[in-house]
């Protein structure tokens, strides 16, 4: 899975630091982390193509999941694959155009799984 470029998202800094910490262990190397979702979106509008996905945190206060999904998709100068991520929600079918939805706290498995995802869209989008 090296090469993928990632951007984390999350307000909760040990979610986002285990989130990351699972990324390097599945050899994920260019890891960038955002501690909410208004960082997030400054950093993608203007370095949106330096990254191959975003996971991001659903509930955060000030740029919720959500709402970045919907900027992703409608208002973001490069598309970028994102998929949510939420201690809410059991995971499952994609919202907002997510690549997918997973459950909090995020397993190796389910990672693994995203990445090739997020590397095959990347091949139809790149």
């Amino acid at each position: 899975m090296s090469g993928l470029r990632v951007l984390v998202v999350d307000d909760e800094e040990f979610p986002r630091l285990h989130l990351a910490g699972l990324l390097r262990g599945l050899g994920i190397e260019t890891i960038r982390e955002a501690a909410g979702g208004l960082e997030a979106r400054d950093i993608l509008a203007t370095a949106g193509g330096d990254f191959d996905l975003v996971i991001s945190d659903i509930d955060m206060p000030d740029l919720d999941g959500h709402a970045l999904a919907r900027w992703l998709r409608d208002a973001a100068p490069v598309a970028v694959p994102l998929a949510l991520i939420s201690g809410r929600v059991a995971g499952g079918e994609a919202i907002d155009g997510a690549l997918a939805v997973l459950a909090k706290p995020a397993t190796t498995a389910t990672l693994s799984s995203l990445l090739a995802r997020a590397r095959r869209a990347g091949r139809r989008t790149g």
